[in-house]
């Protein structure tokens, strides 16, 4: 028989006259064998927790955006209510959209003679409509159980501890800390879940 040279193995016979074999450094993982019967028991010892990065995509750079906005237009009052910047990035939504999808409708080719400044007046509509409700959602998240401080209660650490798929969506279970940058308020141990659609390619693999 060939000793392998990647793993020790030890073969030990019970009084049973079952053979177990532990395979690995320190015996983490352990086969059983029990006589006859070729029942096998594999017993894996459960990963440790991943770090990844604390915010997803563009969450980081709407915290700061928050926090600029609350200091420059509000005088620093992170409690104040965004209800006036709500108003004025629905009004700029509405006017660029209409001013960029109107003569498209009455007129196909309208883009063609002014691609400039129809690109100008989308990139507005997109910046306002999707950014403005970006950072309205994230005040919600990000305000401090403790203090009320928008923009402050933020996550600081984040340990993926599984994942995997369901219905069609990749699955993550995540484990964070989120802390106030104001008052130090802290809550540990916070669980997640993301859910994501699973990319086609993934899909093509399995099927081939």
């Amino acid at each position: 028989m060939a000793k392998s040279t990647a793993k020790k193995q030890k073969k030990n016979k019970d009084e049973n006259g079952s053979t177990r074999i532990k395979i690995g450094d320190n015996n983490r993982n352990t086969a059983v064998i029990v006589g006859d019967n070729n029942q096998l028991i594999q017993k894996n010892v459960e990963e440790k927790p991943l770090q990844v990065p604390p915010n997803d995509e563009n969450e980081g750079l709407l915290i700061s955006f928050g926090r600029w906005l609350m200091r420059s237009f509000f005088h620093g009052d992170m409690k104040h209510t965004l209800t006036p910047f709500t108003i004025v990035v629905g009004i700029i939504a509405a006017i660029t959209g209409s001013l960029s999808f109107g003569p498209l409708i009455l007129d196909p080719t309208y883009f063609v003679k002014n691609a400039y400044l129809e690109l100008g007046l989308t990139l507005g509509f997109a910046l306002s409509a999707f950014g403005g409700i970006g950072v309205v959602e994230t005040s919600k998240r990000t305000t401090c159980p403790k203090c009320g401080q928008k923009f402050m209660y933020t996550r600081k650490e984040r340990l993926k501890t599984g994942e995997g798929t369901h219905q069609g969506m990749e699955v993550t279970n995540y484990r964070s800390t989120y802390s106030c940058d104001h008052c130090g308020f802290t809550k540990k141990n916070v669980k997640e879940i993301s859910h994501r659609p699973i990319p086609e390619t993934y899909e093509d693999d399995e099927e081939e």
